[in-house]
């Protein structure tokens, strides 16, 4: 065959192998610049997942690697070099379909190449391991596949999975398997009481045994407690100059007064902190997710109000919710009264119309 490299096919060529280098960032808590933008929406194929980007001043976490997306990047100047983590909601050609390229180019950036973490459920492994025939096998050695095989009992993972834990956000992941009732000829309205559509529906539904790419999930971004302002009138009193021991306080570090041999805490020269932004990336792609979608017990932390004997004060206030699944779904009357638990929550419809 005419231009066939036999040697470098079986990486006998000479050519040493690249080592790719997974990015190390030192992260500085004091983050000031932290938003979600939707990376196209599939809308011209309706076959494509809608990628989301969560930005920081000083990461970058990508959410679906949908067929295009590296040349969306590419054109409108995202730059791949800056990706820390990217994640999968499902397993699918609509959610992965772009991330082969992307690996490929990443592998190509600068003379060591890069990698990144790349995080999906348990049907991951299997995708992983299809691509190893033709991407280089350093670009995979970050890939992370959680929650139980299609095997498995998925009962031992009722709760969250912790997958990113650090100075910037906290990211989990409940995962949601197809739910069925047993009268399979009712619809999803008439499958939900119209009385109480947050019921638990253990006693009526079943859950079927997962396949390779049934298992969808919600992510949690939960970002750090934002610190009260700084107060330097307080920190004068206390026999504090300005200077370095500013920033210690304003850090969370406890500093010795300069003028009196007394200890100085955040907390007495900081006004009282404010809860983190709470977003979720909710993927129902079915009627039967989003059954399993009402039954999630971690969630209930999350709702303006679980029942009349809970406090709003024991919630957590979830600032935006990105709804990544189909109008089918996220239109039905049922779904909008799922959403509507989220008191003061932003909704961005990011699914397929």
């Amino acid at each position: 065959m005419k231009g066939f490299n036999r040697k470098r096919s079986e990486g006998c060529d000479g050519v040493m192998k690249k080592n790719l280098k997974l990015k190390v960032r030192k992260l500085d808590p004091v983050n000031t610049t932290c938003y979600v933008q939707i990376l196209g929406t599939g809308m011209d194929t309706q076959d494509t997942s809608p990628s989301v980007l969560l930005f920081f001043d000083q990461q970058r976490i990508i959410f679906n690697a949908g067929e295009g997306l590296q040349r969306f990047c590419t054109e409108h100047k995202i730059k791949l070099s800056k990706i820390d983590h990217m994640l999968l909601t499902r397993v699918c050609s609509q959610t992965a379909g772009g991330l082969p390229g992307l690996l490929l180019t990443l592998a190509g950036i600068g003379e060591e190449g890069m990698s990144v973490n790349i995080w999906g459920p348990s049907d991951f492994k299997y995708m992983v391991d299809a691509m190893r025939s033709f991407i280089p096998n350093a670009a995979m050695v970050h890939s992370h596949s959680f929650g139980e095989t299609t095997k498995g009992d998925s009962s031992i993972f009722t709760d969250p999975i912790v997958l990113i834990d650090d100075e910037l956000v906290k990211i989990s992941a409940i995962l949601l398997h197809p739910r069925f009732s047993t009268q399979s000829d009712k619809g999803i309205d008439s499958q939900i009481p119209d009385t109480n559509p947050f019921s638990d529906f253990g006693s009526s539904m079943r859950k079927a045994r997962s396949k390779p790419g049934d298992i969808a999930v919600v992510y949690v971004c939960e970002l750090p407690d934002i610190k009260g302002k700084f107060d330097p009138s307080k920190a004068t009193s206390l026999g504090l100059k300005p200077g370095p021991k500013y920033r210690e306080l304003q850090l969370g570090n406890s500093v010795k007064s300069d003028t009196s041999d007394i200890i100085i805490h955040p907390i007495d020269v900081l006004d009282p902190s404010i809860s983190g932004p709470i977003v979720l990336l909710v993927d129902c792609p079915t009627s039967s997710h989003f059954l399993e979608l009402l039954s999630v017990q971690s969630l209930n932390s999350y709702y303006s109000n679980i029942t009349n004997h809970q406090s709003d004060k024991t919630s957590k206030s979830v600032t935006c919710i990105i709804h990544l699944g189909p109008a089918s779904i996220t239109k039905n009357s049922d779904y909008q009264n799922w959403m509507r638990r989220f008191v003061g929550a932003k909704h961005i419809m990011a699914g397929h119309q």
